[in-house]
């Protein structure tokens, strides 16, 4: 069988891969931000399922949601040991934020925040959570770029170190959930 391979120019090299992440970033939180605002302006309401109500808020998931999510994508860009799988994963980071910038302009959704209130800021977890609804607006839900990144960025160790790979799917599914 004849597989086809597309042959990109490498934009991340073990000398410059810590700026141009940094590139890529910023790239992504252009984007989000332009389309957090128009989203936050005329988006829609994220339509909602029976078992949607089914599903609670568990303010002690903001833990892993706001915290381990970016821990764990600083973990895999710094634990990518094969520049050939790195630039694919570069690529396909442009590829995801380009497509979900594009979602959310021609569908912005907005979460309903008001059918989930924060009961008791009491403790760390519903701070920290009070906190991160006042700094993020409640827009670009769909798709959600918590999952798309993480199950990418786990596909970076596909072919190159299955422990790694195992680990970040644990993670990433974890960091899925806790977007429920």
């Amino acid at each position: 069988m004849n597989k086809t391979r597309f042959n990109f120019r490498q934009i991340l090299n073990r000398d410059n891969k810590y700026y141009r992440i940094g590139l890529l970033f910023s790239y992504f939180f252009i984007l989000y931000s332009v389309t957090s605002w128009y989203g936050n302006k005329w988006g829609v309401v994220l339509p909602f399922l029976e078992i949607d109500g089914l599903i609670d808020l568990y303010p002690s998931s903001i833990w892993v949601y706001s915290v381990l999510y970016p821990i764990y994508i600083c973990w895999c860009f710094y634990s990518y040991d094969n520049m050939i799988e790195m630039n694919k994963i570069a690529y396909s980071f442009i590829s995801l934020t380009t497509v979900s910038s594009l979602i959310f302009l021609i569908y912005p959704t907005v979460f309903p925040r008001e059918l989930f209130p924060v009961a008791d800021d009491s403790n760390l977890s519903t701070k920290l959570l009070s906190f991160v609804r006042s700094t993020d607006k409640p827009s670009n839900c769909f798709p959600s770029l918590h999952v798309g990144y993480c199950y990418l960025f786990a596909l970076g160790f596909l072919n190159t170190d299955k422990l790694k790979l195992y680990i970040s799917l644990f993670i990433a599914t974890l960091i899925s959930v806790s977007t429920l």
